[in-house]
């Protein structure tokens, strides 16, 4: 059985898959792996193959593809997340890693009238999230949104998605178990930045067909929040 997991989102039926230059540093410099070492390849959509590293130079990895499986999703409910961006940018970037974890589908990092960060660096991001994908032994990739506004996130939700905004204004009684029904297969999820959104920003989600949750009494930093909305969701199914 491979010890060591790597990505690659292209992968050809028994073909020949270059790694990616990051993975491939990873394989040869870090992990010292040689040719005819045995690894398992993710595609960051489901797929995962046994392969062999097959060619092993300074200009990079080459392994050939085994055998391939497809894996369903860790999370029986397709989760998207919009959270909103907080002034420490190395709380949001464990914030992904941790959701990624858990098994998001996907990222929109958001922007709301109380927001004081509005930048991300998106390539640092994606790197965390494959990193994620693979500590948590998955082969579905979080997929990261671009940085949005909170108005424009209100008309991105499916109109078979579930809307839901966590919210301390919210009855403690209603979680969000409380409001996801055996239909529901896709979550849109709002959590707020530091100091919340505001009563606003509430009253036009509630318009736009969203449902207030709570994640409990205590008072949660915003990445904490956002971890423990996907927390519930992986209890659900």
């Amino acid at each position: 059985m491979p010890k060591h997991t790597f990505f690659a989102p292209d992968q050809p039926p028994g073909g020949a898959v270059p790694l990616p230059a990051d993975e491939a540093a990873h394989a040869t410099r870090v992990l010292r792996l040689t040719q005819g070492d045995e690894v398992f390849v993710v595609d960051g959509a489901g797929t995962r193959s046994r392969a062999v590293l097959e060619t092993v130079t300074k200009r990079g990895v080459v392994v050939r593809i085994q055998d391939t499986e497809r894996e369903s999703p860790a999370l029986g409910l397709r989760v998207t997340l919009a959270a909103a961006l907080v002034k420490n940018a190395g709380r949001y970037e464990t914030m992904l890693e941790k959701v990624a974890e858990i098994g998001a589908a996907r990222v929109i990092p958001m922007t709301t009238r109380r927001t004081e960060q509005s930048r991300l660096r998106a390539d640092r991001a994606r790197k965390i999230l494959v990193g994620a994908m693979k500590q948590s032994g998955s082969s579905w990739l979080t997929q990261l949104g671009e940085v949005t506004r909170f108005e424009k996130i209100l008309d991105m939700r499916e109109p078979d998605a579930l809307g839901i905004i966590c919210h301390e204004a919210a009855d403690p009684g209603t979680r969000i178990a409380d409001l996801v029904g055996p239909s529901h297969t896709d979550l849109f999820i709002l959590v707020g930045p530091e100091g919340g959104f505001t009563d606003d920003e509430v009253a036009k989600a509630v318009e736009a067909g969203f449902h207030l949750a709570s994640l409990g009494r205590a008072r949660l930093r915003a990445e904490t929040a956002s971890i423990v909305a996907l927390a519930a969701c992986a209890q659900i199914r």
